[in-house]
């Protein structure tokens, strides 16, 4: 029974926070501009459980194991909502450390691949 109220706790706060208030920050007032912060956000948990064994009459008392579990969040912002009286504009925010991998990655394929290409035409 303890395992079943442990699950329904992490349902019942999952389904409480789990909503657009967790994506959509809170909106600040900026001179004319409201700007409204957006997120992603990713969670996950996980748990164990025991056994033990129940003494029958008579006989000394058993012992029993268990574990526990974890869990954790990630949170990682996404874009800027601009509104003003005039527009409403989507600002993405750009992961500087994932467009220069990126770019490393393209730079190095394209380089194996033309270097590949180079070699093969000289060997004909």
């Amino acid at each position: 029974m303890i395992v079943q109220d442990l699950i329904k706790s992490i349902t019942d706060h999952f389904s409480t926070t789990a909503q657009v208030n967790a994506v959509f920050g809170d909106s600040r007032q900026i001179g004319r501009k409201t700007i409204i912060p957006i997120a992603t956000v990713c969670t996950g948990f996980g748990f164990g459980g025991g056994e033990g064994k129940q003494a029958r009459e008579n006989e000394p008392a058993q012992e029993g194991t268990g574990g526990g579990g974890g869990g954790g969040m990630r949170t990682k912002p996404l874009a800027v909502l601009e509104v003003t009286d005039e527009e409403t504009k989507l600002i993405p925010v750009i992961d500087v450390t994932r467009v220069v991998l990126a770019s490393l990655m393209f730079a190095g394929m394209a380089t194996c691949m033309i270097t590949r290409l180079l070699s093969h035409g000289r060997n004909k």
